[in-house]
């Protein structure tokens, strides 16, 4: 399979599709709007013909294209292990920013906490990196999306186990986990959010006013509302959270059935 991306009209019509890829398989997780009416596109690649592509795995894979969907640019991102690209936008100097999975500590990764990290990687306009952050502790820590703030930073959302190395808390089981970078890479804080059982962060932004929206899921089987939680409706609920600007809690609001 092929990275596919379509353009539609307002009425659904298809204005133009392309595909994207190498010989033998890709997977595009997100899309993002670019300020030269392109776009930009991260997901993963097994295609050894990709440029930058490491060994025989997964690597997250980058395509940026114009405005009628013509390939400017495409790389390979990782190391030996396979890897996987779940987040990407543009953050204020043009650049642009991934977050996503790894499991290597080669290639173009470096400072592995254990078994599967956060990685967060700026591009130049041009996919250069500048430089690259792995993030998270001795268990498994995942980022899901990256959102550009004001700051000219970024911020991350995902989900981590751990209990040391970046993070300082757990609440039980997996724990929705949101990062805040500078443009330089540098953490300016951490959290983790949920409670007993397994909650993830799928979505993140910045809000007009500098504080943050997360959209995700918790799972609540035998402490309902514990944690952070409040108003869980049963088993697995979407979970949406309002984070101030330092990473406090607003408000959080869960939606859902039985």
């Amino acid at each position: 399979g092929k990275v596919w991306l379509i353009k539609m009209d307002r009425t659904g019509a298809i204005v133009w599709q392309q595909s994207y890829g190498g010989f033998k398989s890709e997977e595009g997780n997100a899309l993002a709007a670019t300020s030269d009416g392109g776009y930009i596109i991260c997901g993963s690649t097994s295609s050894t013909d990709v440029p930058g592509m490491h060994g025989i795995q997964l690597d997250i894979y980058v395509v940026k294209v114009d405005s009628v969907g013509k390939m400017e640019w495409h790389k390979a991102y990782g190391g030996a292990q396979p890897d996987q690209g779940f987040g990407i936008c543009q953050v204020t100097d043009g650049g642009y920013v991934f977050t996503g999975r790894v499991y290597s500590n080669d290639g173009d990764v470096s400072g592995f906490k254990g078994v599967v990290d956060v990685w967060a990687v700026k591009l130049t306009s041009t996919g250069n990196i500048t430089w690259q952050k792995t993030l998270g502790g001795s268990t498994t820590d995942q980022g899901f999306d990256i959102a550009a703030t004001a700051d000219g930073g970024c911020v991350i959302s995902g989900q981590s186990q751990s209990t040391d190395g970046d993070l300082t808390k757990n609440n039980g089981g997996r724990d929705l986990w949101v990062v805040k970078l500078t443009s330089a890479g540098i953490k300016s804080w951490q959290r983790s959010y949920g409670g007993e059982a397994m909650d993830v962060g799928l979505k993140i932004l910045e809000t007009k006013d500098g504080e943050y929206l997360v959209a995700g899921c918790n799972a609540q089987y035998t402490k309902p509302n514990s944690g952070d939680v409040t108003g869980n409706n049963g088993s697995s609920d979407a979970w949406v959270l309002k984070l101030r600007a330092n990473g406090t809690i607003l408000w959080n609001k869960t939606y859902g059935g039985s």
